[in-house]
């Protein structure tokens, strides 16, 4: 199977991301796609949201999968391959989970179980400035652990503040690709999906 680990932060929209990508590789004949999806609290809502596309959806309660759940991520991957045999598994952390982390234990199944690994990062251009200068660590490790930063929210925000995210994501990590996006609109959601299905 490939895993596409999807973050960012609470608001981001990487829910609202998951729901039109599953929905798009379904269409495009990805037969068996798996979401895993981490709460931090004992409450599933972005699961039970995720669940309406009747898709297997696995979630992982009470922490944060870069930390303590991580055997609980592993065993995870182990069940969805061997009951359901996915060809692809979408992973939704917590907003506030390090990327990097969850990359080192799916790295252990690479080349087995996973053939394919790419990380993506979901960026909200009116909080990127903000949440640069408040959570500098958490927010340079998301961005420097993602294959690609996929800006958000297009059909929204200035084309200044667009601008200044792209610009500054791309100083952080050169070697991504940055894609513009409106996943609440299902705009240029195109060249990602092609990147998944290849």
């Amino acid at each position: 199977m490939n895993c596409f680990l999807i973050s960012g932060f609470l608001g981001s929209g990487k829910t609202t991301l998951i729901l039109v990508l599953a929905k798009r590789l379904v269409e495009e004949g990805i037969k068996k796609v798996g979401i895993i999806v981490n709460e931090i609290g004992k409450i599933g809502i972005d699961g039970d949201i995720i669940k309406q596309l009747d898709l297997n959806t696995w979630e992982l309660f009470g922490s944060c999968i870069c930390c303590t759940l991580g055997p609980d991520l592993l065993k995870t991957i182990e069940e969805i391959d061997q009951r359901y045999k996915c060809d692809l598994v979408l992973i939704e952390p917590t907003g506030v989970a390090d990327p990097q982390n969850i990359l080192n234990l799916l790295n252990k199944f690479k080349g087995g179980v996973i053939k394919k690994i790419i990380s993506l990062v979901v960026l909200d251009p009116t909080r990127f400035s903000i949440l640069n200068q408040m959570m500098t660590p958490l927010v340079t490790s998301q961005i420097k652990a993602a294959d690609i930063l996929l800006i958000n929210k297009t059909d929204i925000f200035p084309l200044e503040e667009l601008t200044f995210t792209r610009r500054s994501a791309g100083t952080l990590n050169p070697e991504a690709d940055i894609l513009e996006i409106s996943a609440i609109e299902n705009k240029g959601i195109e060249p990602l999906v092609k990147i998944i299905i290849e």
